[in-house]
């Protein structure tokens, strides 16, 4: 470092780096530490006694006469036994040639012990996100919003003068069908009761559905779906003019020429006497 010309800038990476300079990009002509290591040594001092087939020769030419030549071959492995030379190691030979590289295998136990983790977390993200919103908005229990609907509707085969007897295990009203257009309106005013309850007590709120408290607009759509809609009210004997003060919020209305069942949830500001006709909510969004 401190022989470099930017002694500040050198570093032990650099020296690395300079130090096994040219060494192979791929496998094919890879060579291990200990080849470049003595490559290297025997350029920085190399071995005197390497051309032992040349001391051979000089040896055996003393036993060489007209009827007898020395065999070189023989005395060279003599040299080596008496000495213990190997000669000069092979540097040259890649040991990684024949080697071939691949992926680990997965270990499929442990992908799924980090898939059912991974779930498991998400899962209970879902649970806190969920309490967190049932803690803001609130929630109706499963099952409220039937029964206030069944007991509007036992109410309502009163007043219409439906006769009708009660199912001790459900407490439910089973009407005699002899009165069918009586038990349709019975039905048809219970839900609209059951509408405009829970729009004053603010568990339903249409004009901003997400605010609405849970399971309230899934139970009034499921009871929205198995009952007919409401007629408009005409004026006279008109086929097409309907008597607005007739209308009412919460009731259920359908819309002209298609299937889709919608309430007005609000009176007209303007004119407290009739619903906002723009205040409106579909119960198939």
């Amino acid at each position: 470092m401190m022989n470099s010309a930017a002694p500040k800038t050198y570093s032990a990476t650099k020296f690395i780096e300079g130090y096994f300079n040219g060494m192979p990009k791929g496998k094919e002509s890879s060579r291990t530490i200990d080849q470049i290591l003595t490559s290297r040594a025997n350029q920085l001092a190399p071995d005197p006694t390497i051309d032992i087939q040349g001391k051979a020769e000089a040896l055996a030419g003393y036993k060489d006469s007209v009827f007898f030549k020395m065999d070189r071959n023989t005395v060279a492995e003599r040299l080596k036994s008496a000495t213990g030379y190997t000669g000069p190691v092979d540097v040259t030979t890649n040991p990684y040639d024949n080697m071939t590289t691949s992926l680990p295998s997965a270990d499929m136990d442990a992908l799924d012990v980090r898939k059912s983790r991974d779930l498991s977390q998400k899962s209970t993200q879902m649970d806190i996100e969920t309490k967190e919103m049932v803690k803001k908005i609130g929630q109706y229990k499963q099952g409220v919003i039937q029964n206030t609907f069944d007991d509007f509707t036992g109410n309502n085969y009163i007043i219409n003068g439906v006769e009708a007897n009660r199912d001790l295990p459900t407490g439910k009203f089973i009407p005699i069908m002899d009165k069918p257009k009586l038990i349709l309106l019975s039905h048809q005013d219970a839900i609209a009761q059951t509408i405009n309850k829970t729009l004053m007590d603010q568990s339903f709120q249409p004009a901003e559905p997400s605010k609405s408290k849970l399971n309230v607009i899934p139970d009034l759509t499921n009871l929205v779906r198995t009952i007919p809609a409401k007629r408009f009210p005409l004026l006279g004997d008109s086929p097409s003019k309907i008597n607005w003060s007739e209308v009412k919020v919460g009731a259920v209305y359908k819309e002209k020429g298609t299937d889709r069942k919608f309430i007005y949830y609000a009176m007209d500001s303007n004119n407290p006497s009739i619903v906002d006709v723009d205040k409106k909510y579909y119960f198939d969004r």
